[in-house]
């Protein structure tokens, strides 16, 4: 989930945190990968996002769903940091116009912080907050979401989740989650309306 979303108790030395994060995707990758490159070269992952194989544990089945698992196909994505800005999911996906978001949370999993971004980590009895995006169509799947594993970098994996309406209803989409050494991360909220005056 670009600038959005990230980190919490870094160990060791101290690392600076990006100040100004400018909402294309070149730069947000850019921002990403400068913080990436400041921890220990022990510590960094060669896996090639996009190639990050689907997940292996399958979510309980949702109770009337039609669909009881989830698919590759999937075109819902939840996002719960700095993508969950309109215009910067516009420009980080080469949008023509702003996309509509629909508020959501998932369970089962908590945020903590990776410098500047929000990091996604599976907890029990607890749940996030975010906004969900729809594919505009099946044939943009595959684009977008590697552009979003790109965007996201070596230290978020895509996988899919159980999404919950407010209006009661369900589904599954993918998310990203945290698949980085989680002693980089420290406890912090991440505030997007303070990320939107400060980007």
């Amino acid at each position: 989930m670009a600038p959005h979303l990230a980190p919490e108790g870094l160990q060791d030395e101290q690392k600076s945190t990006p100040t100004s994060l400018d909402p294309s995707s070149s730069q947000v990758a850019h921002a990403r990968a400068q913080w990436a490159d400041q921890r220990p070269a022990e510590k960094t992952q060669s896996v090639i996002p996009h190639q990050l194989p689907s997940p292996v544990q399958q979510p309980e089945p949702i109770a009337g769903m039609k669909e009881q698992h989830p698919n590759e196909s999937n075109r819902v994505c939840f996002f719960y940091g700095s993508l969950m800005d309109k215009g910067n999911l516009a420009s980080v996906l080469d949008l023509e116009q702003e996309p509509p978001l629909r508020p959501a949370r998932i369970e089962g999993y908590r945020t903590m912080l990776w410098g500047p971004f929000p990091a996604l980590l599976r907890a029990d009895n607890s749940s996030v907050s975010g906004m969900v995006y729809r594919i505009g169509s099946q044939a943009e799947v595959e684009d977008q979401l590697t552009e979003l594993s790109n965007i996201e970098g070596d230290d978020y994996g895509r996988h899919q989740v159980r999404i919950d309406y407010e209006d009661g209803s369900s589904e599954w989409g993918w998310t990203f989650i945290w698949v980085g050494d989680e002693k980089e991360l420290h406890e912090g909220v991440f505030d997007l309306e303070d990320w939107r005056e400060h980007r």
